[in-house]
């Protein structure tokens, strides 16, 4: 049976009264005392992480975009536009927060997620809601370093070689969530819900090395960073943080791709 679940959603609704509604429900999750991968590089698969990530809700066999959450007491009823054999097809439940994960109600049935990071959240308070600082681009030593951060202790340092030491290390990508270093594993780099997953082979994120595949792929990323308007970050065992992207262009733009090193 195939699995797809993911990391990391919040819900917003204009209402007439107040404009914007929002819940921060963005993770991955699993049944209750499974065993359940919490490794985003599971995601889809048999026994992996569930959960939501921009807008979309990964369920059992299918992929739904969100397309209206609409405020019902404690809860948030959605409605979903679903992908299946060819089709659209629409489902409609509700969800709640409660301590260390998600429950939900489907016309009286209830069921509960486990939080994989047991309820911790790093996103700013106020869900989708951006605050990172401008983006800036830095250049020293042979290394060009496109950068943001914010007062919360998230930080993401895109670097590129272009002539520097190590010679082998063609870029980097360095990321810190609430104050700390990602931890080695897969990381998924989300920008507008277009997703590119690496390896991080270190604490604190990415390695690209010098070659042809590497860097097509290292600067296919700073494009879509340049280009988009939202950037999530899902490390390897649950948690997760998002920067916006206003700015990104004038700070990358200005540089031609990454050449690497030789």
């Amino acid at each position: 049976m195939l699995r797809r679940v993911s990391g990391c959603l919040v819900l917003a609704l204009a209402t007439a009264a107040t404009g914007v509604f929002a819940e921060d429900i963005e993770g991955l999750y699993r049944p209750p005392g499974s065993n359940w991968s919490c490794d985003i590089v599971d995601l889809g698969m048999d026994g992996g992480a569930l959960g939501f990530i921009d807008n979309t809700f990964y369920g059992v066999e299918n992929a739904c975009d969100v397309i209206s959450a609409v405020p019902d007491g404690d809860w948030t009823a959605l409605r979903l536009a679903c992908a299946g054999e060819g089709e659209t097809y629409y489902d409609a439940f509700r969800v709640r927060k409660i301590d260390g994960g998600l429950e939900f109600d489907r016309e009286g049935n209830r069921f509960v997620w486990e939080s994989c990071a047991r309820g911790s959240t790093v996103l700013a308070e106020g869900g989708s809601e951006t605050r990172n600082r401008g983006w800036t681009a830095s250049f020293g030593q042979g290394w060009l370093e496109f950068a943001t951060r914010d007062d919360l202790g998230n930080e993401i340092i895109l670097a590129c070689n272009t002539g520097g030491f190590p010679l082998e290390h063609a870029g980097s990508i360095f990321v810190r969530i609430a104050g700390r270093p990602v931890p080695p594993g897969p990381i998924v780099f989300s920008v507008d819900g277009q997703r590119m997953t690496y390896e991080a082979d270190r604490e604190g994120g990415v390695t690209i090395m010098d070659c042809r595949v590497c860097l097509d792929n290292f600067n296919h990323l700073l494009e879509k960073i340049a280009a988009g308007q939202k950037l999530t970050i899902i490390p390897s065992g649950g948690g997760s943080v998002s920067f916006s992207l206003r700015g990104s262009r004038r700070a990358i733009g200005r540089y031609p791709a990454c050449p690497g090193p030789g």
